[in-house]
């Protein structure tokens, strides 16, 4: 009958879990061929080193080399925590979040700024002139009330809008109306002859779009290409920010604290496990080695 409690000796411990132990041993716990091979070299290595004799101490070797293992997988684990944690850190929907925006209400925000860093995000139309870029961010509206006006106040603009209307063989209220709807919605530019003479078509724009159009859709225009310059400003803004705070946030990602619990707890307790098993071993040992002293002593 056992005492209460379960075994108190080292080799009553060892022996009420060694098929435990050895189905703890088998090759399906290991995560790979690698473990498994690091698992038998420990074996060998400290085998050659310990040379254990017995079955508790060769169950000794193999529960540090068990242990050893265990740890080395745990620091891995830790490893591979820190560097999802890093690629984490370098998401641009995570850096857009940080700046306040939502991700539902700014969608396009975070899709535009995702394009911006992949370099495929494209200029809207006419901001890559710096003299139209300037005329939208001063412009008033207060002081465009009709056509005149607008080719007075923002000229570059102007001549922009009839040259797109050119090319897309549309007059202005019908490129307006499509433009609200978005780019992809603009009619295509037509292959037209190189030699045709610009005023003449200038003209002809002019004319078509006399009485198809209001100055509240002039408005219109002239604020969805200063909404476009604003998208444009904050997405270059955010992007030199991105890559200024990249490498400090890379360098401060850490994995979740429950995480980073449960990988301390994993390796305390398996630490505590080795040490243990390298303890019982060399007392083992000392045991064998002081009843093999007395045995040539009393020859």
């Amino acid at each position: 009958m056992t005492n209460k409690g379960g075994p108190k000796t080292i080799e009553g411990k060892l022996i009420s879990s060694q098929n435990s132990l050895k189905h703890g041993l088998t090759a399906k716990r290991w995560l790979d061929h690698e473990e498994e091979g690091r698992y038998q070299d420990l074996i060998n290595q400290l085998t050659e080193e310990h040379e254990p004799s017995g079955t508790l101490e060769h169950i000794q070797i193999e529960r540090i080399a068990n242990c050893k293992v265990r740890l080395e997988r745990i620091q891995s684990i830790e490893t591979a925590m820190f560097l999802q944690a890093q690629r984490r850190s370098e998401d641009p929907t995570q850096f857009v979040e940080s700046w306040g925006f939502d991700m539902e209400n700014d969608r396009l925000v975070v899709q535009e700024f995702g394009k911006e860093l992949a370099g495929i995000y494209q200029t809207p139309i006419g901001l890559d002139d710096r003299d139209i870029v300037i005329e939208i961010a001063c412009h008033n509206l207060c002081n465009i009330n009709s056509m005149d006006d607008f080719r007075s106040e923002m000229p570059n603009l102007h001549e922009h809008l009839i040259g797109e209307c050119i090319k897309r063989n549309t007059d202005i209220g019908e490129y307006i109306k499509a433009y609200r709807k978005g780019v992809d919605r603009l009619p295509s530019i037509s292959n037209g002859s190189k030699e045709r003479n610009y005023e003449d078509d200038k003209n002809n724009v002019l004319k078509n779009s006399n009485g198809k159009f209001s100055i509240s859709d002039l408005h219109d225009y002239i604020e969805i290409k200063a909404e476009e310059f604003s998208m444009l400003q904050g997405l270059q803004k955010l992007k030199g920010e991105y890559f200024e705070q990249l490498e400090l946030a890379k360098a401060a990602a850490t994995p979740s604290n429950s995480d980073m619990a449960k990988i301390h707890k994993e390796r305390v307790a398996t630490d505590k496990q080795l040490s243990k098993a390298i303890g019982e071993l060399l007392e083992l040992q000392e045991r064998r080695f002081k009843k093999e002293r007395i045995l040539k002593m009393s020859h």
